[in-house]
């Protein structure tokens, strides 16, 4: 299997208490599913705590209009947080609990068809059968 990496690219920033960069981010219709972001701990860990509560947040881009993250429900995320000696800033990750922690699911089966019924004819003794002991 290849790997392939993905590389940090500057989106926008986001702001809650305070400024905080946007290095990454995947959506799935306005869903946050991946978000990669730097900045001041107070900052990054309010874009955290509101998205953690399912509440809306904003990417604002140097140009263009602002993306709006819409967390369907609060608790979806997993969080990956670090801080980054000598810069002062945290780098957090968050990631859908989807891919975090998938969930094993089974395909759905057809019912096994029950072939001892139509085969018990064929099995039945026609005559009865004299006892092992040989009686």
């Amino acid at each position: 299997m290849a790997t392939q990496l993905i590389p940090q690219q500057y989106v926008g920033r986001m702001n809650v208490v305070g400024d905080c960069f946007v290095f990454g981010a995947a959506l799935h219709d306005n869903q946050p599913v991946y978000l990669d972001i730097a900045g001041p701990a107070t900052s990054v860990e309010a874009v955290w705590a509101r998205l953690a509560q399912g509440k809306e947040a904003r990417i604002v881009p140097d140009t263009g209009s602002s993306i709006v993250l819409q967390p369907p429900e609060p608790g979806l995320y997993t969080r990956f947080q670090r801080k980054l000696e000598g810069l002062a800033i945290d780098h957090l990750l968050l990631v859908h609990k989807a891919i975090t922690e998938p969930v094993k699911v089974k395909a759905p089966m057809a019912t096994p068809i029950d072939i001892s019924i139509n085969a018990c004819m064929w099995i039945w003794p026609t005559s009865p059968m004299p006892k092992a002991s040989g009686a």
